[in-house]
Parts: C-alpha cells; structure tokens; sequence
C-alpha cells in the first residue's frame, strides 16, 4: 500500500510539474481546471494498472483435484492457489472516485 501512495504522489508530482511550466500562465481557465482534476483522477488510476509478461503457469504450480464427482463427469478442475487478488487498494480507488464525482457535480 505504501508503494501505492508513492506511485501516486509521484504521478501527481510530474502532473504539476507539468502545469507549472506549460498551462499555469495559460489563459484557457476552463482547460486548467480540466486538466488539474483529471491529472488528480489519473494519477490515482496509472499505480493501479499492472502489465503481465505472461499468463502461461507452469504445470507444477497447478493442482489437480480428483473428486468422485468429477470423476463421473470426466472433469478435472484445475486450482492455482497463487492467484490471489488484494481488492483493498482497488476499493479505496473505487470510493475515492465515487466521492470526488459527487464532489465535482456538487
């Protein structure tokens, strides 16, 4: 999580930079405020996306459950205890995106 907020606060720091040398003596009001809420929207979003170089597991990673019920049916199910997915840093972005909205609007 902490890494989160790192990647975040940097996100937003190269955003300001950004506005400070090229939009801050600019005359477009409308096109600044734009751009500051969703640099704010974007920097919260780019941490959270993840790139994969491959999705292929090897064989020894999975585990095969033989059951008398998949026997009859001739299905074998395949688990990957690996995949476990943190839901805890998408969740604080889905509610803070929810509230800035409301915000926004307001």
């Amino acid at each position: 999580m902490i890494t989160y907020i790192l990647n975040v606060i940097l996100c937003s720091a190269v955003f300001i930079i950004a506005y400070k040398l090229l939009l801050e003596n600019a005359k477009m009001h409308t096109f600044n405020r734009f751009y500051l809420l969703s640099s704010l929207l974007v920097s919260f979003i780019i941490p959270s996306i993840t790139f994969t170089a491959s999705s292929l597991h090897p064989i020894s990673n999975v585990l095969l459950i033989d059951s008398p019920i998949l026997e009859k049916t001739n299905i074998n199910q395949i688990i990957n205890p690996e995949n476990t997915i943190n839901y805890t840093s998408r969740i604080l972005v889905i509610v803070y995106i929810v509230i800035a909205t409301i915000l926004l609007f307001r």
